[in-house]
């Protein structure tokens, strides 16, 4: 088995298994009812990774006409937001953690059905590799829900029987999605390092765009609706810090396609080092709020 095979169909799935139920062990039932006791704050963060991710990428795509296969990659990134490591940067920038938990959770329901409904319904509307691509709709559904959905559900499961649990994963857990994705990247950069050239020159200014755009949006949304500090710093970044993990599961473990790897290979670079100037920020502008009051 080569490093690559080894990657998406060993690694990934099993991380994502890892990652998945160490979230569902930060979750109990009664945080999917907090869309009743903060519902701006859940619906506006929902709208924003849901609607207006997905319409900025293709306003993206449009006017960076960019090639047909990045295109497709960039789409696939941008229906897959959120997850451990949004809410990672939400922890450590004083951002509402309980928010970010439960946008996580709420959209992980969500994505197995949206990702291939609006994959292949953009393909058909727009051409994109028309005759050459398909994203299976029933496999990718049923490898999702497989993926994602029964790791949380289990991971929820054995929190109601062993509530501790969640103090002894909740840390190792995140650290351990954040180190794997950039063990991948670091891996998939070496192993591809004559072609990176060509895939920044070809995904790097739409990719970083979008992380860029995305936060910017996330954040003025949060503000143009008046949600409180922890609230616009949690919404930045589940708009703006897409689930690269699940990203690289889709284009390398599902679709087998290196090529619709590059934009979340090339945004996974860029993210951590904008969530780290964004982290920051906040902090600083929390220290500065503290000072002054």
């Amino acid at each position: 088995m080569d490093l690559n095979t080894l990657i998406s169909q060993v690694l990934l799935p099993i991380s994502l298994l890892i990652i998945m139920f160490g979230l569902g062990t930060s979750l109990v039932v009664s945080d999917f009812s907090r869309v009743l006791q903060m519902p701006k704050a859940v619906l506006i963060g929902f709208f924003s990774q849901m609607i207006i991710l997905p319409l900025l990428a293709v306003a993206l795509i449009l006017l960076f006409n960019c090639p047909q296969e990045i295109a497709l990659g960039v789409l696939i990134l941008a229906l897959c937001p959120g997850g451990v490591t949004s809410n990672f940067y939400s922890f450590i920038s004083k951002g509402d953690l309980a928010l970010s938990v439960t946008l996580t959770a709420i959209v992980s329901l969500i994505t197995p059905f949206s990702i291939p409904i609006i994959t292949n319904l953009y393909v058909a509307q727009s051409g994109l590799l028309q005759g050459h691509f398909s994203l299976p709709f029933m496999q990718t559904i049923i490898q999702l829900l497989a993926i994602t959905v029964v790791p949380l559900g289990l991971g929820m499961l054995t929190r109601r029987f062993k509530p501790s649990i969640h103090t002894t994963l909740e840390k190792p857990i995140s650290v351990f999605g954040l180190v794997f994705l950039l063990g991948i990247v670091v891996i998939y950069v070496s192993k591809n390092w004559a072609l990176m050239p060509q895939y920044v020159s070809e995904a790097g200014a739409i990719t970083i765009t979008l992380n860029i755009v995305c936060m910017i949006v996330g954040f003025g949304l949060a503000g143009l609706f008046q949600l409180n500090k922890a609230q616009k710093i949690t919404i930045t970044f589940e708009t703006g810090i897409q689930n690269v993990t699940t990203t690289l599961f889709i284009t390398l473990t599902i679709l087998q396609n290196q090529a619709l790897a590059v934009p979340g290979i090339v945004y996974g670079i860029f993210m951590f080092l904008s969530g780290f100037l964004a982290t920051l920020y906040f902090r600083k502008s929390a220290k500065e709020d503290r000072q002054c009051a």
